[in-house]
C-alpha cells in the first residue's frame, strides 16, 4: 500500500498501524521528503464485499459491493472513455 504526503506529495512510508477495530486500522505515516518531515496519522477500512466469504462471520454486517458494471457505467454516463471497456451498446445491463 502507498501513501502521499498530504503536503509535499511525497511517498509516506508507514512505519506502524494500531487496530480500531474489526474493520478498522489506524496507520503511523512519516513523509520522505526529508525538508518536508510530515508525519501523520491515516485509516483503513473495510467498507463493503466484492466476493462473499465462504465463512462469512455473522457479526460482521458488510454491504455486498454493486455490480462490477457500475464503475464503467459511471463513466459512460460521464461521457469518459474507459480503456478495454465495453461500448454502451454493447454493455450487458442486469
Amino acid at each position: 500500500m502507498k501513501m502521499n504526503c498530504p503536503h509535499c506529495g511525497a511517498v509516506a512510508h508507514i512505519r506502524s498501524s494500531r487496530k480500531v477495530s474489526r474493520m478498522t486500522r489506524e496507520l503511523y505515516c512519516q513523509c520522505t521528503n526529508l525538508t518536508c518531515g510530515h508525519t501523520f496519522v491515516g485509516l483503513v477500512e473495510v467498507v463493503r464485499t466484492l466476493s462473499p466469504s465462504s465463512k462469512p462471520d455473522p457479526e460482521i454486517a458488510m454491504q455486498l459491493a454493486a455490480r462490477s458494471g457500475a464503475c464503467v457505467d459511471a463513466y459512460i454516463d460521464a461521457g469518459t472513455s474507459v480503456p478495454n471497456a465495453p461500448s454502451p451498446s454493447h454493455s450487458t445491463r442486469i
